[in-house]
């Protein structure tokens, strides 16, 4: 399975449109949040329709910078996973829109309903062979949640599932200066990067034989 993870979009339709061009052959879309740049639903919907075009499978979850209407036009279109699972194959996604309260005009929920939406999605795709969460913000404490001051301002709740759940990969973004890649336990979690600046991660997930560990190649592009 391949997978384009297009995070922190911000609406720019424009880029967009060159990143669809140069992927060619994904089998998945998946927005980790920041489709818009406090937008309304119907920027949101654009952008889906637009990838849709291209990849008719699309995931994403809601951003700091996206809001409740955003969030129920995801939902209203298909397309969200925050709080649900999904299994395309043997694959199962699942994750949650939002981010750890922060300032008063962002998309935010405390700690703990993050996990709670989580732990649903989690359990939705128990039965998956390989499991993929998608959330906006990355799991605390780690140098993908970590700003050019220095400060982790990650999720405590997204780590919290990491630990517990441990799925094979975690798709986020938030961070634009902190693009890249760390294993926390068995999970794989990459910050995709900032979309409106060209950038965006390629995945490509192989299965394995029972038992054994997909392989999981991730490559960064800048359009």
């Amino acid at each position: 399975m391949i997978i384009t993870a297009i995070s922190d979009l911000h609406n720019r339709q424009d880029v967009l449109e060159a990143i669809l061009r140069d992927s060619a052959g994904a089998d998945v879309i998946v927005f980790p949040g920041d489709l818009t740049d406090f937008g309304s639903a119907a920027d949101a919907e654009r952008i889906l329709a637009q990838a849709r075009r291209v990849i008719p499978i699309v995931f994403a979850v809601a951003g700091n910078c996206d809001n409740a209407a955003v969030d129920a036009a995801l939902e209203a279109m298909g397309v969200s996973l925050s709080g649900r699972g999904v299994r395309v194959s043997e694959v199962g996604f699942f994750g949650v829109s939002g981010i750890p309260p922060w300032q008063a005009r962002m998309y935010c929920f405390p700690e703990e309903d993050l996990l709670v939406r989580l732990n649903v999605g989690a359990a939705a795709t128990a039965d998956c062979r390989v499991r993929v969460a998608v959330t906006h913000v990355p799991p605390y404490g780690t140098k993908l949640d970590r700003t050019w001051l220095g400060s982790h301002v990650g999720s405590r709740a997204v780590r919290e599932m990491v630990e517990n759940e441990r799925p094979a990969l975690l798709l986020c973004g938030h961070i634009h200066e902190a693009q890249g890649i760390e294993r926390l336990g068995s999970t794989l979690v990459v910050n995709c990067g900032a979309a409106k600046a060209g950038h965006f991660a390629r995945i490509e997930l192989e299965l394995q034989p029972a038992g054994s560990d997909p392989r999981i190649n991730v490559e960064f592009c800048r359009i």
